[in-house]
């Protein structure tokens, strides 16, 4: 309740975690509005979780936001598919700035994400320290400096599901049997559909059963392209970057309902782009080392000191363990 006990003005939150607020005055001559912000502290505090049926749900269950997940998924969207890699049993933990009133330390959100890790129930980690450079550019590595981009991102939409992967498969429309040289992803119409990787548009119309076509040349190797989309955000010629949105997920062509057929060429043959592996961007620049390795010796022992979830398999030794003492 933001309600003033001052009875010449009123408090009214102008944004849904009461950051900002209206302050309105009461005088003999009427009333006067004024914006204020809040004024609130960032404190960084550690958050962990465990993988039971997706990520999406693990987080919610969580209490964390929609952004926290995007801001999640987009430190390791080099290293994992969210769409088909995320297995139960995987786990997390993030050190996070939690936005806190400061006079009353109630908690308002939680916003940046400055350190995080992701391990996979198979045993591999990934790690990504936040860093901002002397330009502004904000950026996330590894422990040594190592860039977590690479030249691809691991699937053109943040979220969906693998319809039909790269093969042979029964053509739903066409009633028989043919080659399927991409991977569908499933989701909604409207869905974002974003460029994996820096390029040029070479081609944005109509292309027969693709329906409403986008192809990106990435350079003399590598293009890919988007189809059945619902609407274009490119035109011809035009440059795009890593991650921008070129159009939104349709179902135009000879396509039963919305989904995205995205394909992955080298040197011009289609290939299965799930297979393949790519070079990572260039690590820190010498310039920066210094100020990025005091940033990540403040923040990285609170990650790595943060405890897992136990899991079930660890509850059930420990179990066992107690019973045969």
């Amino acid at each position: 309740d933001w309600s003033s006990d001052v009875c010449s003005s009123d408090l009214y939150p102008l944004d849904r975690y009461g950051e900002r607020r209206l302050v309105v005055n009461r005088s003999d001559d009427g009333y006067v509005g004024e914006e204020e912000a809040r004024d609130v502290l960032r404190t960084p505090v550690s958050v962990v979780g465990q993988v039971e049926s997706s990520l999406w749900a693990t987080g919610m269950n969580m209490g964390l936001s929609a952004e926290n997940l995007v801001s999640l998924a987009g430190i390791f969207e080099w290293e994992i598919d969210f769409n088909t890699q995320i297995r139960p049993g995987d786990r997390f933990r993030m050190v996070i700035e939690a936005i806190e009133d400061a006079e009353t330390g109630e908690r308002l959100r939680l916003d940046t994400v400055l350190a995080a890790e992701y391990e996979t129930a198979a045993g591999k980690s990934f790690v990504g320290i936040r860093y901002e450079d002397d330009d502004g550019k904000v950026g996330y590595f590894d422990a040594e400096g190592n860039s977590s981009k690479k030249m691809f991102l691991k699937s053109p939409l943040k979220f969906s599901r693998v319809s039909s992967r790269f093969g042979n498969r029964y053509h739903p429309v066409l009633k028989k049997w043919r080659a399927h040289r991409g991977t569908d992803y499933a989701a909604g119409s409207g869905t974002p559909i974003r460029a994996i990787g820096r390029g040029v548009v070479n081609f944005r119309g109509t292309k027969g059963g693709y329906g409403r076509h986008v192809r990106i040349k990435h350079n003399g190797t590598y293009s890919s392209s988007y189809s059945h989309l619902s609407k274009y955000k490119v035109s011809n010629g035009q440059v795009v970057e890593q991650g921008q949105i070129i159009g939104y997920v349709g179902s135009s062509g000879l396509a039963t309902g919305p989904h995205l057929h995205f394909e992955f060429y080298v040197r011009g043959k289609q290939v299965d782009f799930l297979r393949q592996q790519f070079p990572r961007s260039e690590p820190i620049d010498a310039s920066e080392r210094v100020a990025f390795e005091a940033v990540r010796d403040g923040i990285l022992p609170q990650l790595v000191e943060t405890p897992w979830p136990v899991t079930a398999v660890a509850e059930a030794a420990s179990d066992d363990t107690a019973e045969n003492r």
